[in-house]
């Protein structure tokens, strides 16, 4: 037995059935020890991308970790949009890596980059084993870690020569570790907000968008009066005939202010404090209702002839410089009673420049301007 096939098994032994992949050549160990191992099913797609959506669909659903497997770097960057899904939702995922070998790192081949920190951009707890015998610990640790609540992207880098290299080292699974108890402190204050009435809002999110989270809203509200909402964008919404419906919270700051309007407090139930995409503070709305726009600081001055620099209300330092105004080229004309050369030149241009200024006076006489070849006639400038 190699590394990779000791990676697969611990993924099975530890309650991983489906492997979504896109592999390279690093990853040729990794696919044979799948295809190899039973009760894994394989699964191939054609972009990386569909990889870490398919797990990320697969993990919401199923409500356990799905494997994805990758090439490289470049192959982790093209999962990392639907990985981003994945991070928000809270879905539980093992992702897998294949690496250069250890020794072929230094090198700096072709698709080397920084895996591990992608990775972690992800809330991700990154795993690397060096030798062949750490590489089943590895995996079950990474599954706990993702099954665990409420849910995240685990990550196993595994170098070439670590898959190939033979083992018989297997770890045991590690139990993930369950949701936190709320305090009995904390669920005496809820209650006592709960009997305000409509001036308190329950939001739910997570794992209480489930059937058995929607029921217990829906008695608590026909108890108590409060409202309920669900989050904007919640992971999964259970939903069907005789379960409660209940509005989401609006996408736009003007459609949470209307929902939320009157109440005093927010219940959070399996989600975090609501942020909608360009809300600001209500200090910064205030200034931006007085000064409507910012300029750069490169156009900061204390005088400006812009009409919007001349509204009182704008900062004598925050006045934008007027844009620079376009000028065209002014081209010497002809003195009074003279015309160009027979060249079209005019004066103090070109080879009529070396004509002297006094010498385009009406008193002096006309000055002959240099022949561009000896083959060509001199012209002069008439008067």
């Amino acid at each position: 037995m190699d590394g990779a096939r000791a990676l697969m098994r611990t993924l099975v032994e530890s309650g991983v059935t489906t492997l979504f992949t896109n592999p390279g050549t690093t990853e040729l160990h990794l696919v044979e020890a799948a295809e190899a191992t039973p009760g894994l099913r394989s699964v191939l797609a054609l972009f990386e991308g569909v990889v870490s959506g398919a797990a990320d669909g697969y993990g919401r659903i199923a409500g356990r970790p799905a494997a994805t497997l990758v090439h490289l770097g470049p192959g982790q960057g093209n999962a990392w949009a639907n990985f981003h899904n994945a991070r928000r939702a809270r879905t539980p995922i093992v992702s897998l890596i294949g690496d250069h070998a250890t020794y072929h790192k230094r090198f700096d081949p072709p698709l080397e980059s920084d895996i591990p920190a992608v990775a972690r951009a992800l809330d991700s707890a990154v795993r690397t084993p060096l030798i062949a015998e750490q590489v089943s610990s590895c995996a079950a640790s990474a599954v706990a870690d993702a099954a665990s609540a409420p849910g995240r992207i685990s990550t196993v880098i595994m170098p070439a020569d670590v898959s190939w290299s033979p083992t018989e080292t297997m770890a045991a699974p590690v139990p993930p570790s369950p949701a936190s108890i709320v305090p009995g402190e904390r669920i005496e204050r809820i209650a006592a907000l709960a009997g305000r009435g409509a001036q308190t809002v329950l939001l739910l999110g997570g794992a209480a968008c489930r059937e058995e989270g929607l029921r217990a809203a829906s008695r608590i509200a026909a108890a108590t009066g409060i409202r309920v909402f669900t989050e904007t964008s919640p992971a999964r919404l259970e939903h069907g005939a005789g379960l409660p419906g209940f509005p989401r919270l609006g996408f736009y700051p003007e459609q949470a202010v209307a929902q939320l309007k009157g109440a005093s407090h927010v219940l959070l139930a399996g989600v975090h404090e609501p942020v909608v995409i360009g809300w600001v503070s209500p200090i910064w709305a205030s200034r931006a209702r007085r000064y409507p726009r910012t300029p750069p600081p490169s156009r900061w001055r204390t005088r400006a002839k812009t009409p919007l620099a001349r509204s009182p209300t704008w900062p004598r330092s925050w006045r934008p410089a007027p844009p620079p105004r376009w000028r065209p080229r002014r081209v010497p004309r002809c003195p009074p009673g003279r015309s160009p050369c027979s060249r079209g030149h005019r004066h103090w241009q070109r080879s009529c420049r070396r004509t002297p200024l006094s010498s385009m006076s009406r008193s002096a006489p006309a000055r002959p301007c240099p022949p561009r070849s000896p083959a060509r006639r001199a012209t002069t400038c008439s008067p």
